[in-house]
């Protein structure tokens, strides 16, 4: 689908630049926004792994609302390293729910004492969601800041950095709840 989207813009938007790129760079400023806020107030784990993709998916919209070829590098950079992060979270949830029913995130705490291995794999798979340096989400989102810096968007890279700041604390929040919470119940 991301690349009929690539495809079509490169080919039969190439006339509208100006309006493609407001539509794209509304979008994503305007997902990753909405995402970062409406993922802080969320009670169950899966509903605030899904804010995190549509966040994640207006990371994209911003990566191309530039129509460059270095855009399309950062795109492919940025849903490379997001598949296998998601592929990565998504087993372990769902190893979490065939064990036992886990949707809340209360229902997640103090992981690490009930079970080392899969709070240090979901602590490094968290902080790699929320752009955490030395991990591979850090570099995928700082191909798409250089992309916006690169074309002068610089208020879009702003606001970007704003909201993914935003976006760290619920992802913080999370590793909180792992590491340093007593459990509620056996987890694993």
């Amino acid at each position: 689908m991301l690349g009929f989207l690539i495809r079509m813009l490169f080919t039969v938007f190439t006339s509208n630049v100006s309006l493609i790129n407001f539509l794209l760079g509304f979008s994503g400023v305007g997902s990753i926004s909405f995402a970062s806020v409406a993922a802080l107030y969320q009670k169950r784990i899966k509903r605030l792994v899904a804010y995190s993709t549509i966040s994640h998916t207006g990371f994209l919209a911003l990566s191309l609302c530039c129509l460059s070829a270095d855009a399309v590098k950062a795109c492919i950079v940025y849903i490379i390293l997001y598949i296998i992060m998601s592929l990565a979270l998504f087993a372990i949830l769902m190893l979490g729910a065939l064990v036992k029913q886990q949707k809340y995130i209360i229902n997640w705490n103090g992981l690490f004492s009930c079970n080392l291995g899969i709070a240090v794999g979901l602590g490094i798979l968290f902080l790699s969601m929320a752009g955490i340096p030395p991990l591979s989400g850090f570099y995928s989102k700082l191909c798409v800041l250089f992309v916006l810096l690169s074309n002068n968007l610089l208020s879009l890279a702003f606001i970007v950095v704003v909201f993914s700041s935003v976006a760290c604390f619920y992802y913080i929040k999370l590793l909180k709840l792992f590491f340093f919470s007593n459990p509620t119940s056996a987890i694993f």
